[in-house]
């Protein structure tokens, strides 16, 4: 029966003609809009308590969720040189030598890993740049012959233009064609065409800079043996010292609140605070120094010969000077020409050398360096000067067994000597007598 009287309604709802636009009107405006705005009113309170509990859900999750911890690159190069002290001391331990070999032996050891592969591949493209020595002559001598037909044009018509009537009065500078002249446009038209070429194959100037890439490895091992010495603030300890201002600001926010917690506490807080206060970061320094010479006594009395205490300084000042001059010495160029080259004097057989100045400019800084190395160290603990020369000795004996082991390529090969074959060549015609 249900379904038959839903049949006979839709019939009748489809019989019925369709509402105007007025009609519909009426009708909405007729139905009562409490209703609407009651379901407005619910939907919004729904929404609003909806959104409080997910705002006490994020407290609640914000509360129960671990603190956050920012890297810190003063951090990581502490536990850096606090790993390599440690290794230090194991290999002290392992091989059961002295401190006056066993620092040697960290230094080899560091030289080999970091500072071999980078001069093996710094030998390779020095090799490379050599081979293109015929190709950069050939250029220079081009370059020169463009100079001088440039200068003599430039100099007769200079010499046509004075000797003419209208010039009469006119002073112009005479074009400069010295030797001095032409060697320095030479140089400057070299540059560009070296610079060109050996970017073309690969072998840019630089890329010789790679060995700088070893410094912070002998930068870490260095603090690292200043710590175990207790000597004051290195390299890296300045760089990465740590500021006292975040501490203190978390150890007076600590101090008010317990104050405002527990006022009977203000008394104690006012005291703790008097003992932090007097703690300065010298006090803490001083004390951390300690502790480093106390985790390694034997170092005190691992020296020999003339300085049998490696923690304190070369009574003779012996082992600053030989580090001064073992540096002058890895510092200086092998050839005279580039000796020349670096002082500022010409070549002994009038060549062009080519030096970019920036590359000069850092060559005689690092000279000077090394020439006050010894001055500046002088007070320095012995296990450092003893490190440091170690160090440069190795740097020399790497770079000589590569100058033996991969020698520079002959840039003039020798002319070949006419000589004669197997074969029979014939006799020159014999001139007639007339």
């Amino acid at each position: 029966m249900k379904s038959i009287q839903s049949i006979r309604a839709l019939r009748t709802a489809a019989s019925a003609p369709p509402l105007s636009s007025s009609q519909r009107r009426r009708q909405f405006s007729s139905q009562p809009a409490t209703s609407s705005r009651s379901s407005l009113l619910v939907s919004f309170q729904n929404t609003r308590s909806r959104q409080g509990r997910q705002e006490s859900l994020c407290l609640s999750c914000q509360h129960r969720l671990p603190a956050r911890r920012n890297f810190s690159l003063a951090s990581f190069a502490n536990t850096t040189v606090d790993v390599t002290e440690a290794t230090i001391s194991h290999l002290h331990y392992v091989t059961h030598t002295p401190w006056y070999i066993t620092i040697p032996l960290v230094a080899l050891s560091v030289n080999l890993l970091f500072r071999l592969p980078l001069s093996v591949h710094a030998r390779n493209l020095t090799q490379k740049r050599a081979h293109l020595n015929p190709l950069l002559r050939s250029w220079t001598n081009i370059h020169t012959e463009q100079v001088l037909k440039e200068r003599q044009r430039l100099r007769s018509e200079q010499l046509k233009r004075l000797a003419s009537p209208s010039s009469i009065g006119n002073e112009e500078a005479p074009v400069d064609i010295s030797v001095a002249s032409v060697q320095a446009e030479v140089l400057k038209r070299h540059v560009k065409t070296s610079g060109r070429i050996y970017s073309r194959f690969g072998v840019q100037q630089w890329k010789l800079y790679a060995n700088i890439l070893a410094l912070p490895p002998w930068l870490v091992v260095i603090e690292a043996i200043r710590r175990m010495c207790g000597a004051p603030v290195g390299l890296l300890g300045m760089i990465f010292r740590k500021t006292p201002t975040a501490d203190s600001a978390q150890t007076e926010a600590a101090i008010t609140d317990a104050a405002a917690a527990s006022p009977a506490a203000a008394e104690l807080v006012d005291t703790a605070a008097t003992a932090v206060s007097d703690i300065t970061p010298a006090t803490t320094a001083a004390v951390s120094d300690a502790i480093s010479v106390l985790s390694e006594p034997s170092i005190a009395t691992g020296g020999c010969l003339w300085f049998p205490d490696l923690t304190a300084a070369d009574p003779y000042h012996v082992l600053p000077f030989a580090l001064s001059a073992m540096l002058v010495v890895n510092i200086l160029p092998s050839s005279d020409a580039g000796r020349r080259m670096l002082f500022g004097l010409p070549s002994a057989d009038g060549s062009v050398v080519t030096q970019s100045a920036m590359s000069r400019g850092i060559q005689r800084s690092l000279l000077i360096m090394s020439f006050s190395v010894g001055f500046v160290t002088m007070n320095f603990p012995a296990a450092i000067h003893l490190y440091w020369l170690s160090s440069a000795g190795t740097t020399y004996a790497i770079s000589r067994t590569l100058r033996y082991l991969k020698p520079m390529p002959n840039s003039d090969p020798p002319l070949r000597q006419h000589r004669e074959g197997p074969w029979i060549i014939p006799k020159a015609p014999a001139a007639t007598e007339q």
